[in-house]
């Protein structure tokens, strides 16, 4: 008598539970992994993106200065003009533009405006001490008390502290960054891996740690919890 053939084995349709499982570890491990790495990534492209955008002010900055005779006068008593409103208008720029421009991506785009963007170094407005960092920032008495500087009078534009990342103790970012004895509210913000960006008057582009800020004789350095940073010895 012939046997009949063997029926062939079934293939599994699907997982076991255990498979499941250990797929389920396997991802949740690797996604451990890689988080720190995909953050680190964003972070990095967040901060080229404000390096970018600080070198893209750079040649408005100068623009607007040599319309007005190699001066920038962005300050005076009473109150504005804002250093903001003055170079968006003198590129022609939208304000929706402008806060793009002008903001660091880091910050939510919302609260980008005059008063709420890079921090322009406009502070120790009230001396004429040459070793302040905003030397030689004076009080103009020709020019209705605007508070600025010549830009022909900088003997070092690549160690001249234009602008920053900036922030408020509410967590804004601040339109200029002075001493904590004048503007106690705004200071230069360490918000990309304990660092800030900052630009100098010759259009480059630097990214500093705090004694690196100190170093240029600035007070008020904010770390990423909006903490006073104590001077680097």
């Amino acid at each position: 008598m012939i046997s009949p053939p063997l029926s062939p084995t079934r293939s599994r349709q699907g997982l076991t539970l255990t498979e499941v499982l250990i797929s389920i570890v396997i991802i949740t491990f690797l996604g451990v992994l890689l988080f720190p790495v995909m953050r680190g990534a964003y972070e990095s492209s967040r901060q080229a993106a404000c390096v970018s955008q600080l070198r893209q002010i750079s040649p408005i900055f100068h623009s607007y200065a040599a319309e007005h005779n190699g001066r920038v006068r962005f300050m005076r008593d009473g109150g504005g003009p804002m250093w903001y409103t003055e170079l968006r208008n003198h590129a022609n720029l939208t304000e929706q533009a402008a806060k793009k421009t002008f903001g660091c991506p880091k910050m939510r785009w919302t609260d980008v405006g005059s008063w709420y963007c890079y921090g322009m170094r406009l502070g120790y407005l009230t001396t004429l001490i040459k070793d302040d960092p905003g030397f030689p920032i004076t009080r103009d008495e020709d020019d209705n008390g605007f508070y600025g500087f010549r830009l022909a009078s900088v003997k070092d534009p690549a160690r001249f502290f234009l602008m920053s990342d900036s922030s408020t103790k509410t967590g804004k970012q601040s339109f200029r960054i002075a001493d904590r004895k004048l503007y106690s509210g705004g200071g230069v913000h360490l918000r990309h891996g304990g660092r800030a960006n900052v630009l100098f008057l010759d259009g480059h582009v630097e990214s500093l740690d705090a004694k690196g800020l100190f170093a240029l004789n600035f007070l008020q350095v904010l770390d990423a919890d909006l903490q006073p940073v104590n001077a680097v010895p």
